[in-house]
């Protein structure tokens, strides 16, 4: 997908443009069933996007250009790990389905604290027993980190589920 003589514009996309594609190219990726390594099925979504090589080939260079500007960003890094083919395509389905996994316990807490009604809220400490169990493995410090971070994006004793897992 990056094969081409000459110039190629830098059009600088922003991390919420990059962002977009990357889920874009995702939920197509999904929808066409389309088991091929995402380097291959990226041509082919940048080839049904625009149609011409040079163009596919532009916005190629650029993605992979904002993909590097942004790789602090999770979905960002990730994306272009899996694009270079350091990391299997499978990594990604199984942080869709861990977090999926994460909002069916959230949901399931939350009713079971109130009686059968889903008010989106869970308890601050109900939601980092929950991490615990979810996520065993995860070292001491890290998990630290996570408290930290979850206590200043959501200060008090109830944390909104629905914003919590929010993009």
């Amino acid at each position: 997908y990056l094969r081409l003589n000459g110039r190629v514009r830098n059009r600088r996309l922003g991390k919420r443009e990059t962002e977009r594609l990357i889920k874009d190219v995702w939920i197509k990726k999904e929808q066409a069933r389309n088991h091929d390594p995402l380097s291959e099925f990226f041509y082919v979504y940048l080839k049904k996007r625009f149609r011409s090589h040079a163009l596919v080939v532009e916005w190629a260079y650029n993605v992979v250009d904002a993909l590097e500007r942004y790789e602090y960003d999770n979905d960002c890094e990730l994306f272009l790990k899996i694009l270079r083919g350091q990391l299997s395509d499978a990594v990604q389905i199984d942080q869709v389905d861990m977090l999926r996994n994460l909002h069916e316990a959230l949901v399931a807490i939350d009713r079971n604290a109130n009686g059968g009604t889903q008010r989106n809220v869970v308890q601050r400490t109900e939601l980092l027993k929950l991490l615990r169990r979810m996520f065993p493995t995860k070292p001491q410090a890290n998990f630290n980190a996570l408290q930290k971070a979850l206590f200043f994006e959501a200060p008090g004793s109830m944390i909104n589920s629905v914003e919590l897992l929010a993009e």
